[in-house]
């Protein structure tokens, strides 16, 4: 990362330490600065500077989980130029959601390693898709006329 710039500076607010570790080794084998949080109070704790180019939450952290938490950080100026990414379960409901709390992304848990930098290096290299957050919802009318529905966000 050091060639085309400074290292982005993730922070990573997941509950649950098997997660939290592999999402952490695979980020810092990249090349990106990781500073762990277990607690929203840990969070707000750390220094404003070097800024944090993308918070990544788990749907669980905090005592009201990931949504409300991004919702948060997004009323504090200091959060207001991180991208915000959250981790929810596979089939999760929550995908709507996340566009009204201001985060930017979403990544299905169990993650592909691949999607999680794909994702963290779109996040943290294109400042603009901190401001922008897209939705797509996908229908597909199949044989036998069965229907299949999707949606994805950033697209």
């Amino acid at each position: 990362m050091s060639a085309a710039g400074p290292a982005r500076r993730v922070v990573l607010a997941i509950a649950g330490r098997t997660l939290l570790s592999r999402a952490n080794d695979v980020l810092s084998g990249a090349g990106y600065v990781v500073t762990g949080v277990e607690t929203l109070e840990a969070m707000e704790a750390l220094p404003e500077s070097p800024a944090t180019d993308l918070v990544v939450l788990d749907e669980g952290f905090g005592p009201e989980g990931g949504l409300r938490t991004a919702r948060h950080l997004r009323t504090l100026p200091r959060w207001r130029g991180s991208s915000i990414m959250v981790v929810v379960p596979s089939g999760s409901s929550h995908l709507e959601e996340c566009l009204v709390s201001g985060i930017n992304d979403f990544l299905l848990s169990p993650f592909p390693e691949a999607e999680l930098l794909d994702k963290a290096r779109r996040l943290t290299e294109v400042a603009a898709r901190r401001e922008v957050n897209t939705m797509l919802r996908v229908r597909e009318v199949r044989e036998a006329g069965v229907t299949a529905h999707g949606k994805t966000l950033n697209v």
